[in-house]
């Protein structure tokens, strides 16, 4: 009986790490990574770190709320991979979304999709599990 209760303490305790929802940035990257193909272990010269790696792509993935960072993170691992930026911020459904895209993260995205298609930019809802739009 002591074993059952134990288990199932132990159950209660993982549970929420479990849920998607609870997920940290790591586990977003690694399933990320899955979807598209790309390689979430790849450390470079210097010891440095890219999100995602794909063919033609050096991906940063990033909360929205800390979209202030991933720009230039983006723009340096491309540079020591040889390959274009690339920026996927993490939202939590439409309602988050509509919140970040019309106030700060407007303007950091406009300027980065102003830079001629250089940077990619996309939006990754954990809530539905799916790239948004």
């Amino acid at each position: 009986m002591k074993l059952y209760a134990l288990f199932a303490l132990f159950l209660v305790q993982i549970a929420p790490a479990v849920d998607p929802l609870n997920w940290v940035e790591t586990d977003w990257t690694k399933k990320i990574a899955a979807e598209i193909g790309g390689d979430d272990s790849v450390r470079l010269w210097d010891g440095t770190k890219p999100d995602i790696v794909t063919e033609g792509v050096a991906w940063e993935v990033e909360w929205i709320d800390k979209h202030y960072q991933a720009l230039s993170q983006s723009i340096t691992y491309a540079q020591k991979t040889g390959r274009r930026p690339g920026i996927i911020f993490l939202i939590r459904g439409k309602a988050a979304s509509v919140k970040w895209f019309s106030r700060d993260a407007m303007i950091p995205v406009a300027w980065v999709r102003g830079l001629g298609g250089q940077v990619e930019v996309r939006f990754y809802d954990v809530e539905s599990e799916s790239f948004y739009p």
